[in-house]
């Protein structure tokens, strides 16, 4: 509990603090090895301009009360950081980070650098707690607390220890530089992102291996052993942006590029223009990379001789194999589209259309629809009404399943036609392209939440109101396995750090009256 306490003292004093992530020299970052599993580095100042934390009145009202709780040699000191930050001795202009080096224990540190020793000294020596003590060791401080020496500081930087059970920190503190750093490494300690994240999957699938060895049985894990991901986010006057790449390792790209593909837009010419999330992707020997990877894990063998268990009860005769998911040759879309008001219910309506070279997938389905023979009945050739309200079908080498409506509108003589007001010109289709992803159209969401009725509540009704505030958001997958997500707000001037920062005030002042 004490040792809690003191962590909770020392976030705090980070949150406080601004760190922008603007120095050329590394000179601090020394201390940092050159193949951590994880590090994340926030660039704080910029995070605090951006949001208006410390220009919020609730916010420093709150905070001037918590440091009024406070033991009485710290307040002050408290006080003169919340009006100045620089007061706390820690430099402004170089970012902050926290490193995990040791997995296994969840080893590692925080690191912060220093402008002035003397002041950092004064703040770390209010700290009031039972077994703790600040001593010097030659050119730098200690805090000790029982067993444990939690924190040190020189010249040049704070370093804060973490891990599972007994920690010292003079082994980050007395480190040199060992080993070179990757450019991948160098390139993302030199960035200049609001907050980034860098994560080594070496040590990680290795614990992996070990902890679960049957779950990876078969899985050749070796080829993705060298993959490093870096993931960038920045806030932007009305949207908030994610870019994740992956380095070190080619294999990811590899099977992307093998086993997956675009979407063509054709498809996009049979989902209805009041389509509210668009999620979208492709295949190519599908089957043939699941009996690759997935062949020989036991598991996944349990997996697949259950399911086979439970379609046989079902009466349905065909198994299930790898083989069949080769029919899947081509784009798919999936979309959800605002009510329909001609249908029975005011629920919002789903559409799904795939390339698929051959009807095999679609003899299994039929198959395991008509075991269900109460709510299925056949329309037209390779086409079944399900529950009265779906169709699913196999027409014009695609594979779909429409509502009735959608259904009346481009079917017709075993054939499949364009909708005349289809989705492929709307925004919401525009933003993917031909790349994988998903986009949604956040402000028809909550339209369409409100007109089902089923936001009664007044808690509801309040999530609804914070739903109001986003416009849109777009995740997307391009040919050279580029992540990014958007999130973009109704008001595109206000930075979107703010406006989130605006909407987590309101919703937990919102929780605690109610």
């Amino acid at each position: 509990m004490k040792k809690a306490r003191f962590f909770m003292l020392i976030t705090a004093i980070a949150v406080v603090l601004g760190f922008v992530s603007c120095s050329e020299s590394p000179g601090y970052q020394s201390v940092i090895p050159a193949e951590p599993v994880v590090v994340v580095k926030a660039n704080i100042n910029s995070l605090l301009t951006k949001s208006e934390l410390l220009q919020d009145n609730q916010i420093t009202g709150l905070a001037k009360t918590g440091i009024n709780e406070m033991p009485e040699n710290t307040r002050e000191i408290m006080r003169g950081i919340l009006d100045n930050p620089s007061n706390s001795g820690l430099d402004l202009d170089k970012p902050a980070f926290v490193v995990v080096d040791n997995i296994e224990n969840m080893r590692g540190f925080a690191l912060f650098a220093v402008s002035d020793k003397e002041k950092v000294k004064a703040l770390i020596g209010t700290i009031d707690e039972e077994d703790c003590a600040l001593t010097e060791e030659g050119d730098y401080s200690l805090l000790k607390q029982g067993n444990s020496n939690l924190l040190a500081f020189d010249d040049s930087k704070l370093v804060v220890a973490f891990a599972q059970g007994n920690v010292d920190v003079k082994e980050y503190m007395l480190a040199e530089e060992i080993g070179k750093k990757s450019d991948e490494l160098k390139d993302f300690l030199a960035s200049k992102e609001d907050v980034a994240y860098y994560m080594s999957y070496k040590d990680i699938l290795r614990l992996a291996e070990g902890a679960a060895p049957e779950a990876l049985t078969g899985l050749d894990m070796e080829k993705f052993k060298d993959l490093i991901l870096v993931c960038n986010v920045n806030f932007n006057p009305g949207q908030a942006v994610m870019d994740i790449n992956f380095y070190g390792s080619d294999e990811i790209k590899k099977i992307y590029k093998e086993y997956s593909c675009g979407v063509e837009t054709d498809l996009h010419k049979f989902i209805p223009n009041a389509t509210m999330g668009l999620m979208q992707g492709g295949s190519k020997n599908l089957g043939a990379y699941m009996e690759e990877t997935m062949g020989n894990n036991p598991q996944m063998g349990q997996i697949l001789a259950s399911l086979n268990k439970d379609l046989k009860k079902m009466g349905v005769k065909q198994e299930f194999t790898w083989s069949i998911l080769n029919s899947l040759e081509g784009g798919c879309v999936f979309a959800v589209s605002e009510i329909d008001k001609t249908s029975m219910l005011p629920i919002p309506q789903m559409t799904f259309i795939a390339e698929c070279k051959d009807d095999k997938l679609f003899g299994m389905i039929v198959e395991m629809m008509q075991s269900q023979a109460g709510m299925v009945s056949k329309t037209a050739e390779n086409v079944y009404l399900v529950a009265g309200m779906y169709y699913v079908g196999y027409a014009d080498s695609k594979l779909f399943v429409m509502p009735t409506g959608i259904f009346n509108e481009c079917y017709a003589d075993n054939s499949l036609k364009a909708l005349a007001s289809n989705v492929a010109g709307a925004p919401i289709a525009t933003a993917l392209g031909d790349d994988m992803g998903l986009s949604v159209d956040l402000k028809a969401v909550a339209a369409t939440l409100e007109a089902t009725g089923l936001a009664r509540s007044k808690s509801d009704k309040a999530a609804l109101d914070v739903l109001r505030k986003f416009k849109d958001t777009r995740y997307t997958i391009n040919d050279d396995c580029e992540i990014q997500w958007v999130v973009s707000f109704e008001d595109d001037k206000t930075n979107a750090l703010k406006q989130l920062k605006d909407l987590a005030v309101t919703v937990a002042i919102g929780e605690a009256v109610n």
